[in-house]
């Protein structure tokens, strides 16, 4: 048994209500001139980054001697201190099955902090106590995990008055 990190897709990075307050921000390494982009969430405002990842037929439950599945942020700020609101929600179907009505199972809000040097990478992560998605036997066909990543900006609980970005994201389980 080995505890695998699947990457996830980003597949939207806004719902259509608040179109702009999660945006593609341009990166450049200062002593390479190396460019990348990375999906940006504004400060002062709630914001979305919708994503899926397929998760594989052979998961291994608690039972088996596997670990609950994690989501784990990697995430960036300019910011070097105050705190933010981020909020994974989830739904899995089988492959092949109608999505249309899914509704998403939220994880507790948390509120890391930031402290130290722009531009740390910095690690978030959730636990999804659920074995595999929607008690799909880990002998089963493969499922479709879709998460949603929310950042409860317009609180006042989020001090961090810069964008967070997103630097990867990735589905952990046992397999």
């Amino acid at each position: 048994m080995a505890t695998v990190y699947i990457p996830i897709r980003v597949v939207s990075l806004q719902m259509a209500s608040n179109p702009g307050n999660v945006y593609w921000k341009k990166i450049t390494m200062a002593g390479t001139g190396y460019e990348y982009q990375l999906p940006a969430m504004k400060m002062d405002v709630d914001s979305h980054i919708y994503g899926k990842v397929l998760i594989p037929y052979n998961v291994k439950t608690l039972a088996d001697g596997g670990i609950n599945p994690v989501i784990a942020l990697y995430w960036l700020t300019t910011a070097t201190s105050g705190n933010w609101r981020v909020q994974i929600s989830f739904n899995a179907s089988t492959v092949g099955a109608n999505i249309n009505d899914l509704s998403f199972n939220a994880i507790t809000l948390q509120t890391p902090g930031v402290s130290g040097f722009v531009r740390d990478i910095r690690i978030t992560e959730f636990t999804l106590t659920m074995g595999p998605p929607n008690g799909v036997s880990p002998d089963a066909a493969a499922s479709e995990l879709f998460l949603d990543l929310y950042r409860n900006g317009a609180s006042a609980g989020d001090t961090v008055q810069q964008d967070i970005e997103l630097l990867d994201w990735y589905y952990s389980c046992s397999i």
